[in-house]
């Protein structure tokens, strides 16, 4: 069966393990596989979602997808559908691709949900759920010493434009204009920046008297009515915003943590024992996966009240472990790692 090269490279065994599928993902930068069998007999569709699920109910990453993959996906059967309807497919479903199969079930073609791009961000965007974006842009920037003994960090330059100016333009191309900004270390001048700027937004600042952490400045907002998506000053994310926004209120989320799966590699031969210093295996410089936070939320207004009214250095990390104690839904939401820049550190900013 003469099948694209391209379409081979979604495509994934039901033997595959859930690491190997995370890989393929962020390789091709897409958010579902297809799977088939060896014959290449459409199976079903394991996608993003049913990673995170089975994450989050600690499904281990050696073991195989056959138990999370949706055997009931959406397909096509070749000839037999219009393109009309095929729009009609992404938009309702919220899928990134369709498989299209023959009359046997075996896997045809496959259609891209990139190759309507156009037309889904049109209908999508006016759709928006109202929701304020704040910008924590009042921290010290010690990782970006000495530049920042100058110059905050939101206005130190990447590609000819201040940080803080990309973060923002990249939430106006889903028409996004409510900003609010929490101020501390050299805010005069980011003020000045955005006084002189005169970006097309509403923009409004919290400023801490001191450093209050990475979450004690929300309970100086003012309208604690809609959703809040909260954002370091220097991450940067290229992925589908409105993903993210459904995924957070079809799952009825109190907080989804964006996050991205990291490769990471020990430099050293690593020493397995059994027993009391018994020799079990030496594994050469193995190579591990690690979800990391990238530093953007989304959370429900009514969250801020967990947070204390002393002036006190109160973090993300304080907010998400109070959130939990609570029992109220934490979520996460997996993004590609290719998907997100962090400009926080001088390798990045200097690229």
């Amino acid at each position: 069966m003469n099948i694209q090269k391209k379409i081979k490279h979604l495509c994934i065994f039901k033997s595959t393990t859930l690491n190997s599928a995370v890989k393929k993902m962020n390789k091709f930068g897409y958010k579902s596989l297809v799977v088939v069998d060896s014959s290449f007999l459409f199976l079903g569709v394991l996608s993003n979602g049913d990673i995170r699920r089975a994450l989050i109910k600690k499904k281990k990453l050696n073991s195989n997808i056959n138990s999370i993959y949706n055997k009931k996906s959406v397909y096509l059967f070749e000839n037999k559908f219009k393109k009309g309807q095929i729009k009609n497919i992404f938009l309702k479903k919220n899928i990134d691709l369709i498989p299209v199969v023959d009359s046997q079930k075996k896997l045809r073609n496959i259609l891209f949900e990139k190759d309507l791009i156009s037309t889904k961000k049109k209908l999508i965007k006016k759709k928006l759920p109202p929701i304020n974006v704040m910008i924590m842009a009042g921290g010290k920037g010690t990782r970006l010493r000495p530049f920042t003994s100058i110059l905050p960090k939101p206005l130190l330059f990447y590609k000819g434009m201040p940080i803080i100016e990309h973060v923002i333009k990249n939430f106006l191309k889903y028409k996004i204009s409510n900003f609010i900004c929490s101020l501390n270390y050299k805010s005069y001048l980011i003020k000045a920046f955005f006084k002189e700027k005169k970006l097309p937004i509403n923009l409004k600042y919290v400023e801490e008297n001191k450093p209050l952490g990475t979450a004690g400045s929300l309970k100086l907002m003012r309208n604690k009515t809609r959703d809040i998506l909260i954002t370091n000053c220097d991450t940067i994310l290229n992925c589908d915003l409105n993903k993210i926004l459904k995924y957070h209120k079809r799952e009825t989320n109190d907080l989804t943590i964006i996050c991205a799966k990291i490769p990471f590699q020990i430099p050293y031969g690593v020493v397995e024992t059994e027993k009391v210093n018994i020799l079990k295996k030496i594994n050469e410089k193995p190579k591990n996966s690690y979800l990391v936070n990238v530093g953007t939320y989304l959370l429900k207004s009514k969250l801020i009240s967990l947070i204390p009214k002393k002036d006190k250095v109160y973090n993300m990390t304080d907010l998400i472990s109070d959130a939990k104690i609570n029992k109220k839904k934490v979520g996460i939401f997996i993004i590609p790692r290719k998907s997100w820049l962090d400009l926080g550190n001088l390798k990045n900013l200097s690229n």
